[in-house]
């Protein structure tokens, strides 16, 4: 798989179909407080070429802190910024082996913008070019029109809620098999160290009865 591209990553989007590991949903909540490399919003201008942001403008929400008088054991923190933006849906390597579920606790990791990776000579330029050879934690997305520019997700950043917390009717895009099969690749070696190839992966899906169930 060469260099992003739009055509290549995304496929026609079937509102009734299962969410699946690689589906976009616009409207997670990402914790960030005071981080400047806040992921994308929609609307949100990209980051010209070797600038660094230095505030966000996208829609800020302030939860409270748990109550003390509740016995929380754990920290306590005031008023946390909360960003709302795209997050893609991850999967352990372990679902793939099995028919597609509906699990309860589900995987995500924030879309950031590219130009927060440094210069195109650099690791923005080896993970948006070679995205088969760049660092198994980076996975470069191509633009979606209407929605955000140039993206990655940082596979160190991944966290895990309760399916009911993702923005269900805001999902985005879905991925062609083939970037699919890169997400896997990468999920795979960042979990085991083991990176599967495209025609294992293919095997497996040869198991199910359609492409439909395809994970």
């Amino acid at each position: 798989m060469a260099e992003p591209d739009a055509a290549r990553y995304y496929r026609p989007l079937d509102a009734d179909e299962p969410i699946k590991t690689g589906d976009i949903f616009f409207g997670g909540a990402l914790v960030a407080p005071g981080d400047p490399l806040l992921s994308l919003a929609r609307g949100s201008a990209l980051r010209p070429p070797g600038t660094v942001a230095t505030y966000y403008d996208g829609p800020i929400l302030a939860h409270s802190a748990p109550s003390r008088d509740t016995g929380f054991l754990g920290p306590i923190v005031d008023e946390p910024v909360v960003g709302i933006g795209y997050v893609m849906l991850l999967s352990y390597t372990c679902d793939y082996a099995e028919p597609a579920r509906d699990h309860p606790l589900r995987l995500v990791a924030p879309l950031w913008d590219l130009y927060a990776l440094p210069n195109e000579n650099g690791l923005r330029g080896f993970v948006w070019k070679r995205p088969n050879q760049c660092p198994a934690i980076y996975y470069p997305l191509p633009a979606l029109d209407g929605h955000f520019g140039p993206a990655y997700v940082n596979l160190r950043q991944m966290g895990l809620v309760q399916r009911e917390v993702l923005p269900l009717p805001g999902r985005a895009a879905a991925l062609q098999q083939p970037a699919k099969h890169l997400l896997w690749q990468k999920l795979a070696f960042f979990f085991t160290r083991v990176r599967p190839t495209r025609e294992q992966l293919e095997s497996v899906e040869a198991s199910y009865n359609s492409p439909e169930a395809w994970p």
